[in-house]
C-alpha cells in the first residue's frame, strides 16, 4: 500500500479511491501499465457517463437526529402528507406528525435522518419495542422501522434504496 505524505494527502474521496485502485493495479502489473487518474475515474464512474448523465455523486450520511433535525424531518413529513393528498392518495394525516404524537405512539422513538450536502433529504423512526402492532414480541431482538419518508425534491434518485440498505446493515450490526 502506498504511504501518502503531507503533500500527497488526498483532499476528497475520489483521490483516496484513486490511490487505493492505483496501488492495487500497480501490485498486479508493472508501474508502466498501471492506470492513470483519468483511467481510474472512467473505471469508477464511466458507466454513468456513457449514459449521457452528468456525474454528480453525493455522500449520503445517515445519523441519529438532534432536535433541530427532528423538526426538519417533521416538516418533510407534513410536505409529504400534503403532496399525497394532492395526488388523491391520503396515507397520513398532519396530526400524526408532531413530536408529542410520535412520542406517544412509539415508545422511545429514535429519529434518523439522511443527509446529502448538509441538507436533510428524509428520515425514519426506529424503535426496539412496538406494542401497538406487535404486542406479542417482548424481547428486544428486533428493530421496528416506521414513518420512512424522502423529500419530494430527492425522490427517484435511489436514496430510499440506499437508506433501506443502511437500515438492514445497521440491524445486523446491532444483532437485531
Amino acid at each position: 500500500m502506498k504511504i501518502v505524505d503531507k503533500e500527497e494527502k488526498p483532499n476528497n474521496c475520489f483521490n483516496l479511491t484513486y490511490l487505493l485502485v492505483t496501488d492495487f493495479c500497480t501490485s498486479l502489473r508493472s508501474a508502466k501499465t498501471a492506470p492513470n487518474k483519468t483511467q481510474v475515474k472512467q473505471m469508477l464512474v464511466g458507466r454513468l457517463r456513457r449514459r449521457g448523465k452528468k456525474l454528480k455523486e453525493f455522500m449520503l450520511t445517515i445519523k441519529t437526529a438532534d432536535s433541530t433535525e427532528i423538526n426538519t424531518l417533521l416538516s418533510i413529513y407534513i410536505e409529504k402528507v400534503k403532496w399525497l393528498r394532492s395526488m388523491n392518495k391520503p396515507l397520513w394525516d398532519e396530526s400524526q406528525f408532531t413530536l408529542e404524537a410520535l412520542n406517544k405512539k412509539y415508545e422511545n422513538p429514535v429519529f434518523y435522518v439522511g443527509i446529502i450536502n448538509n441538507e436533510i433529504i428524509g428520515g425514519f423512526i426506529l424503535v426496539e419495542y412496538d406494542r401497538l402492532y406487535w404486542p406479542e414480541v417482548t424481547d428486544n431482538s428486533t428493530y421496528y422501522f416506521h414513518k420512512f419518508v424522502i423529500s419530494n425534491k430527492y425522490c427517484g434518485k435511489n436514496y430510499s434504496d440506499r437508506i433501506l440498505k443502511w437500515v438492514k446493515e445497521y440491524g445486523r450490526e446491532m444483532n437485531k
